[in-house]
């Protein structure tokens, strides 16, 4: 079949099937008519295998592999027998046949015209052969252009003889080209078996030494390989492979006689007469700790009788000089380094640091090896160091399992520890079984917590510390709440990454406020102290002295900001903290109050500012506030820090929470008139407190009391129990009243016990009867009249007549009281009842508030009310002051003496 195909189409499209013809390894190949393709580039494997023989007659290409290690797999040989086409035939897929190192390809065709070219993988050529049956030099090439390669033995331009059956090299795979020996039956073709006569056999024998049996890490041993001829015939092809094991590096070779190649480790050295040696000797650094044996083994066309001698090897022992110390640090440090530091880790967390190796104040890069890799724990820090910078005393925390460096260095991976420690070190031993050199790393760090969880505050009541409560209330009303400045608990604890608690923490962490949540609006964040800290479990830690300074509820974080002070220089603080979650914390009320006087009251005198003339006030006469005391209201902590928040929806106090507390240096107060008080809030945890502006108060009256002058003090005080229904809450009282001492009046403070007194009047049914009636106070000589007194008012509706006797009927006489009192003098008289009325009438005064009764005003009855003036009752039956006055008007009933005319009252 003919077929134009494309480079890559073709290798696609030639299938190949494996013959086995005539006993010799053969495969039959396809024949494919394609344009030439053009000349590959020069092989690498140059002078790993040749062409061998080019057969016309018996139609077979034999190929030599040189280098038995090489793998031909991909490998192609092309006939090319014009510039329009060639034959191929693809190597095996693995290495090895029954043809050993020979290689024999069966043609359908064998032109004596013809180039013939060895490929490898990437079809870059390997070896080229050109023979023609005549017309020499070649005119016409096949395979174009000719590659200018530096070929094992450079290929000659061949006539075949007509007689000859092919041509051949010899020695076999590196000898120049030829003339196939022999004609016909005569011609020397024996194909896989070579082309050295059967029977020339050559006993080689090879040997190896090292110059030194043991070797420092980095210097250098020679090899010396020696080949001999033990006969008793030539040896052709010799070829010597020896390949440097992995832990030794090529440094340089000589070799008596042939070639040496490092790139494939073959040393190939042609023929060698019966007797001779040849010497190769290779000079090799040790890169890797161990012993390394060198192998080199040797190979020729002959047969050897004796295989026994072919290989020999040698063996060095690469040692690592001890280093003169390590360290350890994060792998980050940049190359070179010998110092570094090694920052913060978390408890429960897996971490990498990179070990190093120290020589000569540098890094050794010549040291490779295990060595042992610890850790070293402390729970607390100052720990001393001895001369290899390790702890003087340590708890061995882990060992890390198969520690190898290479080149001086390496990145180590540590298992997670469980547990926080504060002052931990890197120490490294060599050798790893049983060490001779330590060091510890030049930092020391710490292993913290991963986090505090569990975090609980509480109190036993509104003012002490304890579990009883959980403080989490975010309402605004109702619930759990604790006094501003008071203590209460917080517990935390401290865990791993996976949420195990880490039993060396005894520390004290902080608290930090993470947000105002109460009040709504402006809040106003207070100071969060959380006081001495103390273990009260695996990893758990406790306050019983936290405090909050505000008013409302915020949201709080633990942060232990020391735990890893020893990383302070190279760790954030984010690698450093101890941190927890927030916890809503609330909520607080002010611990007490503390009002102040705002200014001076002024009580009247006499209750009675209209009252010109005033210099006193009765017993038991209610007075009220000419100047109302004012007092400003500050809800305070317990340090006594105002609490600003205390305001809005979060002030609490109402007028019933409210006391006013009089007291008398003279004389008992009552003060059952003092109504209700005024509470008002002016924002940031103040107010104002005012009295009820008609409140009044009073001296008990009960026994007469000689005139005093009034000295009286008031105490103002407030108490917020909206929180008291909750269990353990109770009642926020005041600490500090406000205190208004001695108040002045505003005429006279002076306080005097009083009566009011009537006497009995007589008089002519035909005039107008005036009726004594006074004001008296008591003094060390009994009751006077109170000549003070120009302030008392009384009316004609507060009498009451009753009991008319005689002519004397109801309202024929009426009575008539107006005024103030003048001097404590009243101005009370009846009308004249007129002729023919005379008889008498009893009068009261009701001074009680309530009334009652019937008096006659203007002739008409009249019903009788209140004065409202109870202090000025007498004691005139009984043993109480608590009596109105009374007395009797009589008209035409007592006559005067008979020798008398006229008698007239002047007043």
């Amino acid at each position: 079949m003919k077929r134009t195909l494309g480079r890559k189409s073709l290798d696609r499209a030639v299938r190949l099937s494996r013959v086995l013809l005539g006993g010799f390894c053969a495969t039959a190949l396809l024949l494919v008519t394609a344009p030439a393709l053009g000349a590959g580039q020069c092989s690498p494997e140059i002078g790993r295998a040749t062409l061998n023989e080019y057969n016309h007659q018996d139609k077979f290409v034999e190929v030599k592999r040189l280098n038995v290690a090489t793998a031909m797999t991909g490998w192609k040989v092309r006939v090319y027998s014009s510039a329009g086409g060639y034959a191929q035939r693809d190597f095996p897929a693995t290495s090895g046949n029954a043809c050993g190192e020979y290689h024999v390809f069966d043609l359908k065709a064998a032109p004596k015209d013809a180039d013939i070219v060895l490929l490898d993988g990437n079809d870059d050529v390997v070896d080229i052969l050109r023979v023609r049956d005549s017309s020499l030099p070649v005119g016409t090439p096949f395979y174009t252009p000719y590659p200018g390669c530096a070929f094992l033995s450079p290929p000659t331009d061949l006539e075949i003889d007509a007689a000859r059956k092919g041509v051949d090299r010899t020695p076999d795979g590196v000898g120049p080209w030829r003339n196939t020996p022999g004609v016909g039956a005569n011609s020397y073709e024996t194909r896989c078996g070579g082309n050295t006569p059967a029977g020339a056999a050559a006993d080689l024998r090879i040997t190896k030494t090292a110059g030194a049996a043991s070797i420092l890490l980095g210097a250098s041993v020679k090899f010396t390989v020696t080949v001999t001829n033990l006969g008793p015939n030539i040896g052709s092809t010799l070829i010597v492979t020896d390949t440097l094991p992995a832990g030794l590096t090529y440094v340089s070779h000589t070799a008596s006689a042939g070639i040496y190649s490092v790139a494939t480790g073959l040393w190939t050295l042609g023929s060698l007469a019966v007797g001779a040696s040849q010497t190769l000797t290779l000079t090799a650094s040790g890169n890797s700790v161990g012993t390394w044996t060198n192998t080199a083994t040797v190979a020729s066309d002959n047969r050897d009788p004796v295989t026994a001698n072919n290989t020999a090897s040698a063996g060095v022992t690469v040692i690592n000089p001890a280093p003169a110390g390590f360290n350890a640090f994060e792998s980050a440090t940049p190359a070179g380094a010998t110092t570094g530091v090694i920052r913060t880790k978390r408890a429960g967390s897996a971490f990498s640091l990179d070990v190093i190796a120290i020589s000569g104040g540098a890094q050794d890069a010549w040291f490779n090896g295990n060595v042992r890799v610890e850790l070293l724990g402390n729970t607390t820090t100052g720990v001393g160091l001895d001369a290899r910078n390790c702890p003087a005393s340590a708890t061995l925390l882990q060992t890390v399992p198969a520690a190898a460096l290479s080149g001086g260095r390496a990145t180590l991976g540590f298992a997670a520890v469980s547990d926080a420690w504060k002052d931990v070190r890197v120490r490294i031993g060599y050798p790893a079984s049983a060490p001779t050199v330590f060091a510890c790393s030049n930092d020391n760090f710490a292993i913290r917590p991963e986090r505090f969880e569990g975090v609980v505050v509480s109190d036993a009541d509104s003012s002490t510390a304890g579990t009883a409560r959980a403080l989490d209330n975010l309402l605004v009303n109702g619930g759990v709440v604790h006094r501003a400045g008071r203590p209460f608990r917080i517990a935390a604890r401290a865990v791993n990454a996976g949420g195990a608690s880490t039993a060396n923490y005894v520390d004290s962490p902080e608290a930090d406020l993470a947000g105002c949540l109460l009040p709504s609006g402006t809040c106003t964040p207070g100071l969060l102290a959380t006081g001495a800290w103390s273990v009260v479990g695996t990893g758990t830690v406790a306050t019983m002295a936290a405090t909050y300074s505000e008013v409302g509820a915020f949201a709080m974080t633990l942060v232990d900001r020391h735990f890893a002070d020893v990383d302070a220089a190279d760790s954030t603080p984010a690698e450093r903290h101890v941190v927890s979650g927030a916890a809503n914390v609330g909520r607080f009320v002010p611990d007490h109050f503390d009002l102040v006087a705002a200014n001076t009251p002024v009580f009247k005198t006499f209750n009675d500012t209209t009252c010109g003339t005033r210099s006193f006030t009765y017993v038991g006469q209610p007075f009220g506030y000419a100047t109302l005391p004012q007092a400003t209201i500050t809800a305070k902590n317990a340090g006594g820090g105002v609490t600003v928040n205390y305001a809005g929806a979060l002030w609490k106090l109402a007028a019933s929470g409210v006391t006013e507390s009089y007291t008398a240096v003279t004389g008992t107060l009552d003060t059952g008139l003092i109504g209700t008080s005024a509470v008002s809030e002016t924002g940031s945890g103040s107010g104002t407190l005012s009295p009820d502006a008609n409140g009044l108060i009073a001296f008990a009256r009960s026994l007469p009391l000689t005139p005093f002058s009034a000295d009286v003090n008031l105490s103002l005080s407030v108490r917020d129990s909206a929180e008291n229904g909750e269990p353990g809450n109770g009642v926020i009282e005041t600490a500090t009243p406000a205190q208004f001492p001695d108040i002045a009046f505003d005429s006279g403070d002076e306080i005097r016990f009083g009566r009011l007194v009537l006497r009995n009047a007589h008089g002519s049914e035909l005039l107008p009867l005036p009726v004594a009636i006074e004001t008296q106070h008591w003094t060390a000589a009994g009751f006077v009249r109170n000549a003070a007194d120009f302030c008392t008012r009384l009316a004609a509706n507060h009498v009451v007549l009753s009991n008319w006797q005689r002519n004397l009927v109801a309202c024929e006489t009426s009575s008539a009281l107006s005024g103030r009192f003048n001097a404590g003098r009243g101005n009370l008289r009846f009308g004249a009842p007129g002729q023919n009325n005379s008889g008498s009438v009893d009068l009261v005064v009701r001074l009680d508030g309530v009334g009652g009764g019937s008096g006659c005003v203007g002739g008409a009855t009249t019903p009788a009310v209140g004065a409202d003036q109870s202090w000025l009752r007498g004691r005139w039956s009984g043993g109480a002051y608590d009596q109105d006055p009374a007395a009797r008007a009589s008209f035409g009933l007592h006559r005067g003496s008979r020798a008398q005319i006229y008698v007239r009252e002047l007043y």
